[in-house]
Formats: C-alpha cells, structure tokens, sequence
C-alpha cells in the first residue's frame, strides 16, 4: 500500500505540467479558430480589439470546459511514455505492481477534473455563454438585442408561459394569443383573439376567447367562453415577449429540467433541451471516460515517445468531442436516437473500450498484442508531424461551432419550440352559447332529468309533488321512489328533493358504486348533499381472490356529501355486515362509520356481535374496497406448544410506484419464542428513480438467536428503456447474543436495449462478502455483462444471409481471502467469455436450378483467461447440403421406380482447452430407390460417409464423426385375397470384415372386417443366419367391437441346440412362458342400466421346463367393473365400482393385493358415497360422505386387521349458516390401546370473505382469530 501512495503522489505532481501544456494549447487553438470565423464580421463592421478580448475573456469557461479531457489525456500519455522511456514501468511490475493497479491514479485524477468540469460548466459557463451572446449581438453584428418574437413560447414567470402567433406593430395588439398557466394543479389554456394593455389599469386583457381546463392526465375538465378577462402578469407582458429569453447552452441544468418538464406538460418537443440537459453531465465524465481508456491503450501500444503522445491525444479527441457534435445532432432530430441515448453514447461506447483494454492488461494477450503493436510506432520525427497535421486538417472544432452564432442577417438565437399538439385557434370570434332554449343549461346552471306518473305543483308553497314511479337523474344520480316533493329556492332553482316511500316500497338512491335503500331521503341540488333515514346501503368489497362481494351498511341515519372533490358518506352509529337478513347472524357495530368515494371505509368504536351476543371490540378499521390487500390485518392464534401469536400487518402506502408495509409477528413461548419486525418499502425518488428498502429483524430461542437483515436497491427506468440498478445487501446471524454468520453484496446493474434494434444487454458489478466462524472470503464478480440473441438478414436483395448470434456472455470472478483489498482483486480476476454463432446462407441457384440447398456454419467461441494463463475453446462447423438428384417413372399405387441421392459435405474444427486441436471433413451420400410392382414393393437405402480426420476427440463435432457404408434393404408383400402383409427387414455393412450381412425380420400384418367386427394379427420373426433359423415369433392378437374388445400378446421362441443354450448361459423355458389377455366389455342405455364397463386383464405363466414341458397357470388377474343405473322415484343416479387384483400363485395370505369398492347414490335432494378399501389379512378403509342442503358430512376410519384394532377415525362436519359457514373436525387415534380424542376443531368463515374466520379446538388448545 506504501508503494501506491507514493505512485498516487508520483503521478499526480507529474500531471500538472502536461496537463497546463494540453489545456492552454486547446484554448489558444480554439480562440484562433473562432477569430479565424469571425474575420470577416470584424473587419465589416471595425469591430475594437477590446471587444474582441472581452468576447474570447466570456467563452474561456466553455473552452476549459472543452479542453479538460484534452489536458487529462495528454498528461496520462505524456507520464506513461515518460515512465515506458525510463524502464520505470518495468520496475513497479517487477515490485508487484501491476498494469490494472496503475489505471487507478489516474482514475482519480480523471475525477478530480470531472467535478471541476462539472462545477465550471453549470454553474459558470452558462452566465458567460449568455454574457458572450450578448457581446456578439450587440458590439460585433451591432444590432438590437432585443426584437418582437412570435411563434414561438415565452416563460412570463409563475410558471406561465406564453405564445403569440402574430404582433400587430400599429395597433400594438397581440394576436391569436395563448397562456399556459401550470402554477396550479390543473393546468388551464387560455386562447383569445387578441391581447391588448388597458389604459386605466396598465394590465393586460383578453378579448374573444376560451379557457380550457385540464386535468393531470390530460383530460378535459372544463371548457368556459368568455368576452373579456383581465390577466395579472408579475411583470410586464411586453418585456417578456422581447429577446431576453436565455438559449439552452446560457440554463443550469436546474433551469432546464424546470423548462423541459413544464414543455411536456404543454406538449411541446423537448427534444434540443434534453440533449443539452443529459450532454451537461455527459461532457462532465469526459475526463475520467479518457482516462480510463487511454491509460491501458498507452500500456497497450507501448507508447514511448513524447510526440506520438501528442499525437493520439488528438485523435481520440477528435473522435470523443466528434462522435459527441454528431450524436447530438441525431438526439435533436429525435427519430434515429433518443436525447437520453444520443448523449451518453459516446460515453459508453469508449468506456467499453476502455474495460476491455483494461480485462487485457496483464495477460498474454495483452502482450502479444503489445509486441505487434510496438513495430508500428517507429516512424521519423517528420511522418509523425505529417500525421498530427493530417488530424488537425481534418478537425472542426465542433463543440463551441454549435453554441456559437456567425449569421451576418440576424442575431436571433433564441430556441423556437413548437407544440405538438396545441389547441386551434378559432378563425372567427368564439359564439356565445345560446340561451333561448331553456332545454340547454346555462354554465352555472344544473340539468335535472324528471319521469313521474303525476306532477302536482303548488305555487304559494313554492313545491312540486311528483307521485307514481318516480326517477330523479342529475349529476351521475339517481332516485327512485313512490313519492317525492321538490321544494324550489326560486321560480328556476331546486333546493331539495324530499323522497319518500309507501309501504313495501323502499326509497332508492344509486350513485356510481353505491347503493343504498331508505324509508325517507333528502337530496340538497347545489350542495350535492343527501341526508338518508333508515337505510341499508349495499358498497363492492374485493377479497383476497380478487373477486367483488356485497359490503352492507346499515343506519338510522346518514349524510352523503362531496368533500373537495371527494364524495364521502357519514353515519352515526350504524353496523357493517355481509348478511342480507334483516337481523343478521353477525354484524360490526361502530360509533361512526365514514365511506370515501365508495373506495375507503373507516368504522370507529367497533363491537363485533355474533348471533346478537358482544364477542370482540376494536378501536378503529380501515378497508381498501378496491384492493385485495387490506391497509391493516390481524391475527391471533393460541397454542399450547407456542402460546399466543400474533400477526400484523400495516400497509401504510400502496399506489403504482410506491408501497411501505410494516409486519409485526410474536411468539410467546417455546424454542420458536421471539419475534418479527419486516419493514418493506418501495418508493419514487426525484428524476423517476425507484427506491427499495426491506429491514427484517427476526428473533428466536428466547430473543437469544437472532437474524438481520437489510436489503436496499434503487433503479431507474429510461424512456429507452434502459434499467439501471444499484443495490446493497446484507444478512447477520446471531448465535446466543453473538455473531456467527455475516453475509454481505453490494453491485451495480445496467439492463436494457443494446445498439440495434431488437437487441438487448446486462452489466453487472457485484462484490459478495461470505464471514462465518470457520472460513471468510470475498467473491467479486465483475463484470457479469450479458447480450440477448440477435438475428439479422443480410443482402436480403442480393443474397439473404441471416446471422443469429446466441446470448453472449462475459463474467470476471474472483474468490479471496477477506482481508484482499479491491485493488488487489482485480489481479486475481478469472474471466469467461461465451459465443455461438449460427450463420444460414440462401440456396445457391443458377437459372431457377438450385444447385445448393441452404447451408449453415456454426461457431462456438468460449475463453477463459487471467493474468497468469489464457485459455480458449473453439469450434467450427460448416454443413454444405447439395441439391438432390433423382428420378421418377410411373404411379406408386402401381408401377412405379423411383431413386433419390443427397449429397452433404461437412467441414468441423475444434480447440479444446488444452490446446489440443481435431478436425474433420466428411462427405455423406444417402441414397434411396424404391421399386413398385402393384402388390410387390422393394426399397434400399444406402449411406455412405467418408471422412477425414485428424486429433483427438473431433467427435465432439458431431454429426459424421464415423466412417459408413451400409445398406438396409425392405421388402413388401400385399396379399389382398388374404387380407395379409408380409415385410421383410434386412441390412448389409460394407464396413465389416465379417457378417457383413445383418439378421433379417419377418413381419406379418393380417386384418379382417366384419361390418362393426375387426379382427387384427401381427407376427413379428427375427432370422439367426448363424443358427440358420428363426429365432422367436412375437405374436399379438385384437378382436376389437363396440361393446368391447379383446387382445392376446405372447412370444414363441424356437428350441435351439443344447450347445447354444450352454454357450448363453441360459435356460429354455420351452417354447412360450407368458401369456397376456387384456378383455374389456362396454354397455350403454340396457333398461334401468345407464352403462356398464367390465374389464379383465389376464396374465399366464408356463410351469415347465426344457426337459419337462409343463401346462399354463394363472399368474395375476386384474378385474374393474362400472355400474351406472337410471334413476326411479327419488333416486336419481346409482353408481358402483368394484375392483380388486389377484395373484393365485402366491401363498394364501398374500393371493390379494386389494380389494376396492365404491358407491355413489345421488338422490333429489342429498347424495352420499361409501368407499371401502381391504387389504386382506392387512388393513381396511371405510369411508362414508354425505351431502345436504346446506349441509355435508365426511366420516372415514381406518382398522388394523392383524391386530384387530382401529387405528384413526374422523368426523367432518360441514354446515352453511348462510352468511356464514362452519367447519368442525374430530378426530380420534388409536394409542395404547385405547381410542384418544386427538382433535376436536370448529372453524368459522364469512362465506364472502373466507379469509375472515376464527378457529379453536380446546384438545389441542389452539385459537385462530382472524377477523380484522
């Protein structure tokens, strides 16, 4: 560590001069440059050699802003060739120090100078920019600096912003004006026909126009006409509407993100403002961006001369700062690059280079390309001044030519936007809304829509009675009732409607979500309010399925109002529940109950009333109608093994962007004793950045063992859709109040599109910390960077190519000791690479003859290298399939020759990882001929593959790894007039000294149809042309009808010389040892029988012997039949499946496997099951399940038959209350000898919300409560 502080110290003091030397001749250089623009414009216009001091004195800042990288780059090379020259490079490695641990120095001294460039060029060069604007208006092209604009938007302050479309000079009106006011939380437009200063009040007004309204979303709220209105503008609308709007390159960055957010709002393109806003930050990283590019690219070329330093010092800034203008240029044009991309575009593409110079350094290859590239720098003094001079020709100065203006016409400089969609101004005077018909309401006037069977109206009392299917519809409401009275203000307005039912006849009032039922209800017209009297109100609540269920409240009385903005209904003491009855089974009584915009509900004071007996108070509950997951839920449970725990869980926060859960569990006792505190929290951070937070404490055994832990990430979202991530996360565990296990990751991630269209990439950098009481030890892993598969096709008018390249991969790893620093790290990093490619090329075709059928080349690219070793892996395939050849004469149903010959040339090449190389060429020719004669076919293949090859293990290549010439030959005989087929199967191998001939098959096929009756035989016969016999015949029957089928399978082998037998090892059973029969019976719609199934599966084994042939016995048999009958009387179905498996040969006590039977009976109004499940001599199963209206039983036992006792025996009962639901299990177990009680256990649920319930069984003590 001593030696690189004093490489830090080394480095840094020998930067300054270079640095100074770079910097000052960039800014001499450039200040020419802009002279040499302007030449003509100062002897035009006898400009003093003062201003032109004061106008280069305001661009220095920009300049220096420019030519910091330049200074940065140049120092690096001029230190590095300095440190090559004096072998001082050659000594730090022999001291350790390697390649990667010098970039470092320079890294910070590339940060250093990045801050600086940021700070001067924000906070600075914009006031300056300005400064130098003004200069050149008004001292060099000597015009106003200040002209009338139009067409364009002016910021008049307030976050307002306006637009002229014309400016009458004579009358010194405005026209065709347009405000943007955004000072609010609806932004509203003004639009007026003209603009003109009153005399007597010195403000503005607006004559002919219209406001609009609108909301966040861009939706229309509002749209008024108006004469004349007056605006009140902080200053003075025509000192805005002169040229002192400042351009993009004179605003902070602060200034812009302001400007650019309310043009969105606007819907004005902000494209110019957003490549100047995301370049701000771009250029700032340009020191530290050279800086790690250009120190391994100097230790890489082996740069040694001062001048060659020069030399690339310009060229890489003029590929930086010329790839930057030209970038730029598209990002404003907006279709090829967004503004986010088009900036940091040349950022991340020299940053890539830089990284994998940088993996390079201090490995092989590095050095082997260091070696070539060390014989290219050895020109004379005069080619390389040739080559500077070459760039400097070829440079423009591209970066102050874009700020800066050399028009000799006009000095408007100023950035004209215009919106993308703003409102049309009208061409004529707005029209007033007409006001003769009374059907169309005024702007402050309310439309009512009345239907009744009878209308009384009383003028004195100033009331309309309406009787008779009454419906009242106003303002998204509805009212429905017998009978309701309207009691006017005025001749015009309503005040309020008094509904009110008759007898059975409820008052009804629907609203949005809301339902409620009343015996009297007051609605208020202007102030939107109701009052209710007796009602039952009805609100949809989600359950955790998701699903919509029927919330009712109930009340003697309720207020419903709007409350900014928000429609809330009140009631004082009232109750919720999901029960419809009048007298509901259970209900939530609560003091004060609040509804929000049918939404949100809030009950204060609560009592839970179950069969109208107290059970549970509560203070206060919240729920989320809308969600399926509510703000709070609680949870009791009550065990003897645990005592008493709890669960809570509070979302304090749930919206699209951002959620903040806290859960809180406890145990009271047992070795689980302890607790659990989960805090989860995702939130929006400024610039569209999410936030991720979880803290988990856990607390166990006593509170004595513990685990914590912290888990934190941010991300954020571009409009490119590129993700970047950061994240930190750490676990502790504690063992008796100390630590045992730490476990720590901390990483970086980019994910997102790639260059190309349809790509896509991901970089990670993560280091991992692993400390346990036994082993410590860093993993790092950077980077992870992965690219998605690509396809694309190339000469698609020529000839298509397409290349698909598979995802590619490159992971750096190292595992250390916990005490290795970072920097030492990166010297132990192994890194990994992976890459396939597949190419497809077209058909090669010469006057519509294809010649060449597609063809393909695979290539697989793997490398493992570090510093001490490099390693690679690859291999190369290429398939060339020839177009095939072939001929064809006559019908194939009957005589009929045909051949066909495909002709492959493949070519593979493989490097193992050892080094160890093989190749292969081969050339495959499959042949086919095929030959008809009606009833008489003959078809032969013949592959043929020849091969070349040379190393080891070139099998991995593939296909055509083996030598082959063989020639498999079949033959098929059609019989018609006996239904019969007979094939023969055989082969010939060219390859073999020996037995070249393989041993034929005979297969045979007959099939006879009798109307629905089909019988089907195979026979298949293999050839021993050792033995010169057949050596077994495999046999399968099928007798196959509607109402069922049969097939008998066996295999009859051939005696074969003792000698043979011997030879084998094997013993002859004789000629067949097993037999199979598979029977199955089917019957539908016999009288009362609906359908019948029976199915038999039979199994036969021979007794006998080679010597002693004995007969079959019965080995196994599988039995299943289905009885479905009709149903008669009550009875409407009966069903029973019997089954059971039999093994006759086994001793007595294990001859059945099992015994199964099952009945179903469904009646009209209950259906039950009984199922009854033996093992002889073993176990029985008896099972028994009803179910009612309303009501379903299940009970199910278990007997032991060896020990003649009962192992277990339950009862489930399950029972429909109608809002509720019931669930009680009892269970008994068989211990001891003795039947124990071993659960006893009801459970309750709402049947609306069946996560609501409480459970308790007193046998095992436990109690479940979850209600709230």
């Amino acid at each position: 560590m001593t030696c690189l502080k004093t490489l830090n110290r080394y480095i840094m003091k020998s930067a300054m001069f270079p640095f100074v030397l770079g910097l000052g001749g960039f800014i001499v250089f450039v200040s020419i440059e802009l002279l040499y623009q302007l030449s003509e414009v100062i002897v035009s216009y006898k400009v003093p050699i003062w201003r032109l001091f004061e106008l280069l004195y305001y661009n220095v800042p920009m300049f220096t802003v420019m030519g910091v990288p330049v200074g940065v780059l140049l120092a690096l090379f001029w230190i590095l060739s300095q440190m090559g020259s004096n072998s001082e490079l050659m000594a730090l490695q022999v001291h350790g120090v390697s390649f990667k641990k010098i970039v470092i120095p320079f890294l910070i001294l590339g940060l250093i100078f990045s801050v600086f460039s940021y700070l001067l060029s924000d906070f600075v060069v914009p006031d300056f920019n300005h400064r130098a604007s003004v200069t050149l208006t008004r001292y060099v092209f000597k015009q106003p600096e200040s002209t009338i604009k139009a067409n364009q938007f002016l910021d008049v302050g307030d976050n307002r912003y306006f637009y002229v479309k014309r400016f009458d000079t004579e009358k010194a009106t405005f026209e065709d004006v347009l405000l943007y006011d955004l000072s609010q939380s609806d932004m509203r437009i003004y639009y007026a026909r003209q603009a003109i200063k009153s005399e007597d009040t010195g403000r503005w007004k607006l004559v002919e126009g219209r406001v609009f309204t609108m909301d966040r979303q861009g939706l229309m709220k509002l749209d008024t006409v108006f004469q004349e209105t007056e605006i009140d503008l902080t200053k003075d609308l025509d000192e805005f509407i002169r040229d002192t709007s400042k351009r993009a390159q004179d605003l902070t960055s602060k200034e812009l993100w302001v400007k650019i957010e309310a043009y969105k709002k606007m819907g004005i393109r902000t494209n110019s403002l957003e490549v100047e806003f995301h370049t701000r930050f771009a250029n700032a990283l340009g020191p530290i961006i050279v800086a790690f590019l250009g120190v391994p690219l100097s230790l890489t070329f082996n740069i040694k001369s001062k001048s060659w330093s020069v030399i690339f010092t310009f060229i890489l800034i003029v590929l930086y700062q010329g790839s930057g203008a030209w970038m730029s240029a598209l990002g404003k044009d907006g279709e090829t690059l967004t503004p986010f991309l088009a900036s940091w575009l040349p950022d991340i593409g020299f940053a890539i280079i830089g990284f994998i110079l940088f993996i390079l350094l201090d490995t092989k290859l590095m050095y082997r390309l260091k070696e070539m590239f060390s014989r290219l720098f050895t020109f004379s003094v005069t080619s390389r001044v040739f080559i500077l001079l070459l760039f400097l020709f070829f440079w423009q100065v591209t970066g102050f030519c874009n700020n800066q203006t050399t028009s000799k016409t006009g000095t408007d400089t100023t950035a004209v936007a215009t919106p993308t969609a703003p409102p049309k101004a009208p061409k004529e005077p707005a029209p007033s809304l007409p006001t003769t018909n009374p059907l169309i309401p005024a702007s402050d006037e309310l439309l009512i829509k009345i239907s009744a069977d009878e209308m009384d109206y009383n003028g004195r009392e100033k009331t309309i009675t309406l009787t008779g299917n009454v419906i009242i519809e106003y303002d998204q409401m509805t009212l429905q009732a017998p009978r309701v009275t309207a009691y006017l203000e005025n001749e015009e307005w309503v005040d309020y409607f008094l509904a009110e039912s008759e007898g059975a006849t409820k008052v009804t009032l629907k609203q949005e979500k809301e339902y409620y039922q009343a015996q009297l209800v007051k609605a208020y017209v202007k102030r939107n309010a109701f009052f209710l009297y007796h009602l039952r109100g009805t609100f949809k609540q989600k359950n955790q399925k998701g699903q919509e269920k029927p919330l009712i409240l109930v009340s003697d009385k309720s207020r419903s109002k709007t409350f900014v903005n928000k429609h809330v209904t009140e009631v004082q003491t009232g109750y919720l529940t999901t029960c419809d009855l009048d007298k509901p089974h259970y209900r939530f009584e609560a003091g004060y109950i609040v509804v929000k915009e049918s939404k949100e509900i809030i009950a204060y004071d609560l009592l839970l009333y179950v069969l109208n007996i107290p059970i549970l108070p509560y203070p206060v509950y919240f729920a989320d109608m809308t969600k399926e997951k509510q703000p709070v839920e609680i949870s009791f449970t009550l065990s003897g093994e645990g005592g008493l725990q709890t669960h809570l869980e509070y979302t304090y926060l749930d919206r699209a962007n951002e959620k903040g859960v806290i859960k809180f569990d406890t145990v009271e006792k047992g070795p689980k004793k302890g607790a659990t505190i989960v805090t989860e929290n995702k939130f929006a951070l400024p610039f569209d950045i999410i936030g991720y937070l979880n803290m988990t404490h856990k607390s166990t055994n006593d509170f004595k063992d513990q685990t914590r832990i912290l888990d934190f990430n941010v991300s954020k979202t571009f409009e490119n859709k590129l993700i970047m991530k950061a994240y930190y996360k750490s676990t502790r565990v504690l063992e008796n109040e100390a630590t045992s296990k730490r476990d720590g990751s901390v990483g970086l991630e980019f994910s997102g599109p790639f260059f190309l269209k349809g790509l896509s990439f991901s970089l990670k950098a993560n280091r991992t910390e692993n400390r346990s009481l036994t082993a410590s030890k860093n993993t790092y892993e950077f980077p992870t960077f992965t690219i998605g598969s690509y396809s694309q096709v190339l000469f698609k008018d020529f000839y298509p190519v397409t290349i698909t390249l598979d995802p590619f991969s490159l992971t750096g790893k190292a595992v250390t000791p916990a005490a290795t620093s970072i920097v030492e790290a990166l010297d132990v990093l192994d890194y990994t690479t992976h890459q396939s490619i597949k190419i497809g090329y077209s058909a090669l075709k010469v006057d519509d003859v294809t010649l060449v059928k597609p063809m393909k080349t695979d290539l697989v690219l793997d490398m493992d290298f570090n510093k001490r070793d490099f390693t690679n892996y690859f291999i190369i395939k290429n398939t060339v399939p020839f177009q095939n050849v072939g001929f064809q004469f006559g019908q194939k149903d009957k005589a009929f020759v045909g051949f066909d010959s495909a002709y492959t040339v493949r070519l593979g090449y493989i490097r193992h990882r050892n080094n160890q190389t093989a190749w292969r060429y081969s050339e495959n020719v499959l042949s086919e001929a095929s030959v008809n004669l009606w009833w008489l076919n003959h078809q032969m293949t013949h592959n043929y593959v020849f091969l070349i090859a040379d190393g080891e293990n070139y099998s991995a290549l593939g296909e055509d790894v083996a030598e082959r010439n063989a020639l498999s030959m079949t033959t098929i005989l059609q019989v018609p007039f006996l239904f019969s087929k007979f094939t023969l199967k055989n082969g010939f191998d060219f390859m073999k000294k020996s037995d070249r001939m393989s041993d034929p098959t005979l297969i045979s096929n007959t099939t006879i149809k009798v109307q629905q009756l089909s019988f089907d035989m195979t026979t298949t016969s293999p050839y021993s042309l050792e033995l010169k016999q057949f050596v077994s015949t495999v046999y399968t029957f099928n007798l196959t009808h509607p109402y069922g089928n049969s097939s008998l399978d066996f295999t009859y082998v051939y005696e074969q010389p003792d000698e043979k037998n011997k030879k084998k090892g094997e013993e002859w059973k004789g000629p067949v040892d097993k037999i199979t029969n598979s029977n199955s019976l089917r019957f539908n719609n016999l009288g009362l029988v609906s359908s019948f199934t029976e199915d038999l599966n039979f199994t036969w084994t021979t007794s006998g012997t080679a010597t002693e042939t004995g007969g079959f016995e019965l080995n196994k048999l599988i039995q299943k039949n289905t009885l479905k009958l009709k149903g008669f009387g009550t009875l409407k179905s009966l069903q029973n499946t019997f089954d059971f498996e039999y093994f006759p040969q086994k001793p007595a006590k294990d001859r059945w496997s099992y015994i199964n039977d099952d009945l179903s009976l469904e009646f009209d109004k209950f259906t039950t099951t009984m199922t009854l499940k033996w093992k002889p001599r073993k176990s029985m199963y008896l099972g028994l399940v009803g179910t009612f209206p309303g009501f379903s039983f299940k009970f199910d036992t278990n007997y032991n038959i060896e020990t003649f006792a009962f192992q277990s025996m339950g009862l489930t009962l399950n029972k429909d209350l109608h809002c509720w639901e019931n669930t009680t299990e009892i269970k008994f177990d068989y211990i001891d000898s003795k039947f124990k009680l071993a659960s006893f256990a009801t459970t309750f649920r709402i049947k609306s919300f069946t996560e609501k319930f409480f459970r308790a069984d007193p046998v095992k003590k436990t109690f479940d409560l979850s209600i709230f």
